[in-house]
């Protein structure tokens, strides 16, 4: 890990008013082509990577990121793309933000993705070129090649186009016109996590994208003085909408590396907050603990995190423990206690639904458990070490509405009853690409009682206390155990705490029927860090799977069936990170675990 360089300073004042986005706006093209005009030579985007002799910085303004979108936007009109699908194939570059944005200005829809690391994520992309079906592929020229290999593989005897963008001449920008797109013109293709499912494509507007970027700047109050450092995909909702087009919308720059490079050494990315002097960033939770599990004194004397103001966390369950225990840690290097911000979002509603005001305390509340398992709310004062503590995640804005309905029966729920989510507003997408019936399913809800709607089913299971949206986990992931309802983030929570050898965010909890009753099952990955005395690992084990045992039967009053030990990495888990629990339901009925020994 390299020492944090001397700090970067970037321009604090606004150069120009006009090239703020203003309602006459149709696409994010006439915001972008708005600053090349009036503020072409402003920082748009810096990229790292990191290498062993240090860290390498790449830069565009926006008349860099113009020019080079002019150019892939006149090439992709010449093919006759508008309004129909472009796959995106890059990994996190300069050239990414450049197609995708070149996608916009040829009237097509992108469809972001990544070049798969390992044969299983081959599936994925099959699954989006036979929804999608695009004739055109946009990538580099380093991976050409080898994206021909995979099209052999996945796709044989289909036609496709593929690009290069990098190799593409930029006088071909003058040849660029702009295309007669409107906020009801699709922008991209954001394709599901799939981790309940075959992936879906949600088709987002112009305007989604537009009423989303509002929607954001309200709850977080940026404006062009504010910087954005980011590690998140580019593929993923969060990490293109709040993490790349948010910043072009309000006209702050964006540092980012990629992914990986922060999966390897998590610090890299405190240090690029403390270096550029990062006052917005977006990440799930775990990234918090990976940091916190990481983080070394010399880090702590090193970094100075007084300028972050904004860290939006959504995207996975929040564990307000974590928040808390985050804030204590980094507290000396001058950390905000007001920074989190708690967000609750998914691709159908574009990125955000709600989230907490940038500033604000952190909105905080214990709920009687039991209570919790039975579907009701009610709130708990003082002390209680069986109250469950949640964090709240906001309240609705901007025109956007939030009902909490019964799943089976379409009624409006009670003030104190969890239900599920469902959400109505401009940033709801338009549904699903080519898939009718799942549109109407999801996006087409109506209130059996009073017939509002439509509204968009969101799958997610929560409530509202004092005006406050609390989420409690997903429909189809509740574990029903003697009649009560177990989430089983909370269970997993309980297990990975349970003993040291685990491995943090590396447990799953699901159930399966046996003998005509539902069981709870707990995989649990042992951390690669942990090496057992010698003559010991049986032992150590069973004292593992005990400890597990125990801390979920005092926590919940539960007994689990089975512990199934497992080698790090074998939890199977979204391109987004999420765990994908009914995979890992599905690969412990067929055997197919990987089970944990020593090396």
């Amino acid at each position: 890990m390299q020492n944090s360089p001397a700090q970067t300073s970037f321009v604090d004042v606004r150069e120009n008013e006009l090239a703020f986005p203003s309602p006459g706006d149709t696409s994010i093209v006439t915001i972008l082509r708005r600053r090349a005009r009036l503020q072409p030579t402003r920082l748009a985007y810096k990229f790292l990577k990191y290498t062993n002799t240090g860290c390498n910085e790449r830069d565009w303004t926006y008349r860099d990121l113009d020019q080079q979108a002019r150019t892939i936007g006149a090439v992709l009109a010449s093919l006759d793309t508008f309004q129909q699908p472009v796959l995106l194939l890059f990994p996190s570059c300069l050239e990414y933000i450049a197609a995708f944005f070149g996608c916009s200005y040829a009237g097509a829809i992108a469809v972001p993705a990544y070049p798969p690391r390992q044969a299983r994520s081959l599936d994925r992309i099959r699954s989006i070129l036979e929804d999608a079906q695009p004739e055109v592929i946009l990538t580099t020229t380093s991976l050409l090649a080898t994206i021909r290999e995979w099209l052999a593989l996945i796709s044989p005897g289909a036609q496709h186009t593929l690009i290069a963008v990098d190799a593409l001449d930029e006088t071909l920008a003058e040849a660029w016109q702009e295309p007669a797109i409107s906020r009801d013109s699709l922008a991209f293709l954001q394709y599901t996590s799939g981790s309940t499912a075959t992936p879906k494509g949600v088709m987002v507007s112009h305007g989604n994208l537009l009423h989303n970027s509002a929607l954001i700047q309200h709850y977080e109050y940026s404006d062009e003085r504010d910087v954005c450092v980011s590690w998140l995909p580019i593929y993923h909702d969060m990490g293109l909408i709040a993490g790349i087009i948010q910043s072009a919308y309000m006209g702050y720059p964006t540092v980012f590396m990629d992914p990986v490079q922060f999966l390897q050494f998590p610090m890299r990315w405190l240090y690029a907050i403390s270096q550029y002097r990062g006052t917005i960033t977006y990440a799930p939770n775990f990234a918090f603990e990976q940091c916190m599990h990481r983080v070394k004194p010399q880090d702590i004397a090193a970094l100075d995190l007084s300028c972050w103001r904004c860290a939006a966390n959504g995207a996975e369950p929040i564990r307000v423990e974590t928040l808390e225990r985050f804030i204590e840690t980094f507290a000396p290097c001058g950390l905000r206690p007001n920074v989190f911000a708690p967000s609750y979002g998914l691709a159908e509603g574009t990125l955000v639904v709600t989230s907490n005001k940038v500033g604000k305390d952190l909105v905080t509340q214990a709920f009687d458990r039991q209570a919790l398992a039975q579907n009701k709310v009610v709130g708990v004062d003082g002390p209680d070490p069986q109250a469950q503590i949640l964090a709240g995640c906001g309240t609705p804005a901007l025109g956007q509405q939030v009902a909490i309905v019964h799943p089976d029966t379409g009624v409006r729920c009670q003030p104190d009853e969890i239900g599920e989510i469902w959400v109505r507003g401009e940033s709801v997408a338009q549904g699903y690409w080519r898939n009718r019936e799942a549109t109407e399913q999801t996006f087409h809800a109506y209130l059996s009682d009073s017939h509002e709607g439509p509204f968009m089913r969101t799958g997610d299971l929560g409530f509202l206390y004092e005006e406050n949206l609390y989420i409690t986990g997903r429909i189809k992931d509740v574990i029903i155990l003697n009649g009560l309802n177990h989430y089983p983030q909370d269970i997993e929570i309980v297990a990975e705490k349970s003993h040291p050898a685990l491995r943090p965010g590396g447990c799953v909890a699901f159930s399966v029927e046996q003998a005509g009753a539902e069981r709870l099952v707990v995989l649990a990955e042992i951390s690669p860090r942990y090496r057992p005395p010698q003559n010991q690992v049986d032992a150590l084990l069973d004292d593992i799977q005990a400890h597990i045992r125990k801390h979920i039967a005092d926590a919940y009053d539960i007994r689990v069936h089975e512990v199934v030990l497992l080698q790090a990495g074998e939890v199977l888990r979204t391109s987004s990170g999420k765990l994908r629990r009914s995979a890992c339901r599905d690969h412990y009925l067929m055997g197919k675990l990987n089970r944990w020994s020593e090396k």
